[in-house]
């Protein structure tokens, strides 16, 4: 007779599982490892029942439903991988403490609003430094393109094509690439900042496009 498999094993199998299919699933793996160490510690259950999921989501240090809710979510997807091997599997019922999360109704920026933090920006400390440059650019860049703020700071030299008005992207969703092309306005406004750059920080220490470089080294250093 096999020895049985420990819940760590199964979890760290369906994260595997998942990743190989493009999926990063951060908060998922801090969970379902922590399901997996009240699993195996308690030693309840060698099948993934509701009462061992109730079990785990109620244990967790910020009782209240939300957190159970979201608990219950992670665990859902494992539960249906186990259910390919474990036909004993029960899948934890959708709502079982409520939603899962809050949705927020987005704010849409108007044109006054945009000019508004455009302008701000040129007044950011220090005058002579490139962080009010720095912000403005990006700013207008996610107006103009619906970039996520992460995929505009993570944009290097060689992603932004200044003469064909195309940014590539390599870290969209899904790790999948994707070729942005730009208003010949966004584009002027990039190519006035990569000057600007080139001018206050003539020798950056890495490769991002937008420096977080605020100041001009004092001579000498």
């Amino acid at each position: 007779m096999s020895a049985p498999v420990s819940w760590m094993s199964r979890v760290e199998s369906y994260l595997s599982y998942r990743r190989r299919h493009g999926f990063q699933l951060t908060f998922d793996a801090t969970q379902l490892r922590s399901f997996a160490r009240f699993a195996d510690e308690i030693g309840m259950d060698a099948h993934l029942t509701v009462a061992l999921g109730v079990a785990w989501a109620r244990a967790s240090q910020r009782p209240s439903p939300l957190t159970w809710a979201r608990r219950v979510e992670v665990l859902q997807g494992f539960a249906r991988f186990c259910l390919r091997e474990d036909p004993a599997t029960e899948i934890l019922p959708h709502n079982l403490f409520g939603p899962a999360g809050r949705r927020l109704v987005p704010h849409i920026y108007t044109e006054a609003e945009l000019s508004s933090l455009l302008e701000a920006a040129k007044e950011l400390a220090p005058a002579n430094g490139l962080r009010p440059a720095t912000c403005r650019c990006v700013l207008g860049l996610l107006a103009a393109t619906g970039l996520r703020i992460s995929e505009a700071l993570a944009l290097t030299t060689t992603d932004v094509d200044l003469d064909a008005g195309v940014l590539l992207i390599r870290e969209a969703k899904f790790h999948r690439q994707r070729l942005v092309p730009m208003h010949p306005s966004v584009t002027e406004s990039l190519s006035a900042y990569a000057r600007c750059r080139n001018r206050l920080v003539p020798r950056p220490t890495c490769a991002r496009f937008f420096l977080r470089k605020w100041r001009l080294s004092s001579p000498g250093r």
